[in-house]
């Protein structure tokens, strides 16, 4: 069996069934024992959304609507600096969780 999806109007992938993003970060998290809040994972097309299933999930603004309703924030473009956004967000909220944590001490 396979599993396919659109990723564009003339792009589709396939991959084997049980085989996508978001098993390959789901099998890193277990062979590393990172914690799942520490993965950062953005995406484009709908072959990205097993993907934003870890951590915290970006969607590029021209994703379509079912993956920015799946993803954690909306960034630009990568033209426009959107990882870069993603990671200064992801960068104030750990120091936000953090001094969180530091209060609750």
């Amino acid at each position: 069996m396979y599993h396919f999806a659109f990723v564009s109007t003339h792009f589709v992938e396939f991959t084997a069934k049980g085989v996508d993003k978001g098993n390959a970060v789901r099998r890193l998290i277990d062979m590393t024992g990172i914690d799942r809040s520490c993965i950062l994972a953005a995406g484009d097309s709908m072959a990205d959304l097993p993907l934003l299933e870890a951590g915290l999930s970006f969607a590029v603004e021209h994703a379509p609507d079912a993956l920015k309703a799946a993803a954690d924030r909306i960034i630009p473009s990568p033209s426009k600096a959107g990882i870069d956004k993603a990671f200064q967000f992801a960068a104030m909220q750990l120091r936000a969780d953090r001094a969180q944590q530091t209060e609750e001490k």
